[in-house]
């Protein structure tokens, strides 16, 4: 009998699923099955080591179990558990972004399981996207890609979509568009490519091609809610209302933003409350409801605190720098100190400027020439990155 090589791996993430099923309380495959999209037979199969567990069963079911896909690719409990502390970064948001890091770095240091040291290596990379380095998670992944020597696999795609992602999020849309289309042809899980087609939406809309855009966008809605994919459809809402805004039609961009702002509280999602209530702030202070937008930043301030997200929580602070004059020089004071650490040269700037403008009214010309060096400077940073 010929020796089937991935006969251990498939025994090992059979028996973690099993583990980890029973730890959220589901007494038997049957009951877990209810949930999902596969049988309870392929769920026994998967966890009894008969059947090999796709991209897109493991993802199912790291969503329903709440656990990491690196979770399954290892039997040591002490790993186990540093990787649910990792992930309690992007699960609701609850945890330390710089202790996920460190801990991180140092199981990748670690003799691990290819696919675990995968797992971990993408971490990494959403760890630095989600405190706003994203030119650095940039420099890391096309290092990776260059090591990837299966293209056919998912860690491939992944990274393919990543580096995009960082593209998008350091503006560069055009090269954000071509690694998106890269990464579509390396995958046929249905949700990761309705990911990517929600993801092209929203360059578009950045583009000016705004009748694609939230033509894309509702046709995510729809896939998402049908699949019930619940943080996927607010992603989708948040583009919707976007998009609204783009078009002048404040009215129903202000109710997107708000449901899809209700929907992030509802998840308990950090990262969700942070990105949803800036748009609707920013949305308000436009219009000039600054009563309105106040209430919003003060809910949702508490939840981005500036280890956690920095991007989100120095908006937050500019914002309501304008909404609450009285105390601005402190707000504004505040925003830059944490904004000077993100790639977000453009909101530093404007920081910048604005308290620029504020020492001028004040008669002081000489700290108002300096906030204005430091804002030009902080501008031409944010032009290097187009």
């Amino acid at each position: 009998m010929k020796f089937d090589n991935a006969m251990p791996m498939r025994v090992m993430v059979g028996r973690n699923v099993q583990r980890a099923r029973i730890m959220r309380g589901y007494k038997s495959a049957r009951q877990l099955a209810e949930k999902l999209s596969f049988s309870h037979t392929k769920l026994s199969n998967i966890e009894s080591g008969k059947t090999v567990a796709s991209a897109s069963d493991l993802r199912e079911l790291t969503e329903m179990l709440n656990v990491p896909v690196g979770y399954f690719y290892t039997d040591a409990n002490d790993v186990q558990e540093t990787m649910l502390i990792i992930e309690s970064c992007f699960k609701g948001g609850s945890g330390d972004p710089l202790k996920a890091q460190e801990l991180t770095e140092d199981l990748i240091a670690r003799d691990l399981p290819d696919k675990l040291r995968e797992y971990l290596l993408t971490a990494l990379v959403r760890i630095m996207m989600l405190q706003g380095k994203h030119r650095k998670a940039l420099e890391l992944l096309e290092e990776l890609l260059g090591e990837v020597s299966n293209v056919t696999s998912e860690y491939y795609f992944k990274t393919l979509y990543n580096i995009a992602l960082c593209h998008y999020h350091l503006q560069d849309y055009h090269k954000a568009l071509t690694f998106y289309r890269r990464a579509e042809q390396h995958t046929i899980d249905e949700v990761m490519l309705c990911r990517i087609k929600q993801m092209l939406g929203v360059i578009y809309g950045k583009i000016g091609d705004l009748t694609s855009a939230l033509e894309m966008h509702m046709f995510t809605r729809g896939f998402y809610k049908e699949k019930r994919l619940l943080k996927d459809e607010l992603q989708a809402i948040q583009n919707i209302g976007e998009i609204y805004e783009r078009q002048g039609d404040f009215e129903n961009a202000t109710l997107f933003y708000q449901e899809a702002n209700s929907i992030a509280f509802s998840l308990n999602v950090r990262h969700s409350i942070g990105f949803t209530g800036v748009s609707l702030a920013k949305l308000l202070v436009k219009q000039q409801r600054f009563n309105d937008a106040s209430i919003i930043i003060r809910k949702c301030i508490p939840f981005v605190d500036k280890s956690y997200s920095p991007p989100h929580h120095a908006e937050f602070l500019f914002l309501l720098s304008q909404c609450e004059t009285s105390n601005s020089t402190t707000l504004l004071e505040a925003a830059f100190s944490v904004s000077k650490h993100t790639d977000d040269h453009q909101l530093t700037a404007r920081i910048s400027s604005r308290l620029g403008e504020i020492s001028e009214e004040c008669g002081d010309n000489e700290n108002a020439l300096l906030y204005y060096k430091r804002a030009s400077k902080s501008f031409e940073l944010s032009k290097m990155g187009d």
